[in-house]
């Protein structure tokens, strides 16, 4: 990185870099599960399915809390309240850092992982349930 492009980027408001990174992160990450959402919609019953693409490996330990009486709404809200944790919550653990562009790719790209495994067993999840 050129010493002009440096000075720039520390001289930003940790703010701007910290909501850039969110920015960044949901625009990578938000692609997959609407893929899977817009690609199976007829196949749902109601919006509720829709979640599955958001949280498909957190709704298999909640499912068993269904047995014991967890609600149909917390078991919808929960998988997207751990989706946007993983959008959010590491920009919060990089902003006090000054980070190489290499820890930030990983980063985002540990975040995109995370939305692509979601969304891949939210398929395989709609694709069992109409077996």
């Amino acid at each position: 990185m050129g010493d002009k492009a440096r000075r720039r980027s520390l001289t930003q408001p940790i703010r701007v870099r910290l909501l850039v990174l969110w920015l960044v992160a949901l625009v990578m990450m938000l692609p997959w599960p609407l893929a899977g959402i817009m690609l199976n919609w007829s196949q749902f019953s109601g919006a509720d399915g829709a979640v599955l693409f958001f949280g498909g490996v957190t709704m298999i330990p909640l499912a068993f809390l269904t047995l014991v009486g967890l609600p149909i709404p917390v078991l919808v809200t929960i998988p997207l309240v751990v989706w946007a944790a993983v959008a959010i919550v590491p920009g919060f653990w990089v902003r006090r850092r000054e980070l190489s562009r290499r820890t930030l790719i990983t980063i985002v790209g540990g975040q995109v992982g995370f939305s692509v495994v979601q969304a891949s067993v939210g398929q395989l999840m709609v694709w069992t349930a109409n077996v």
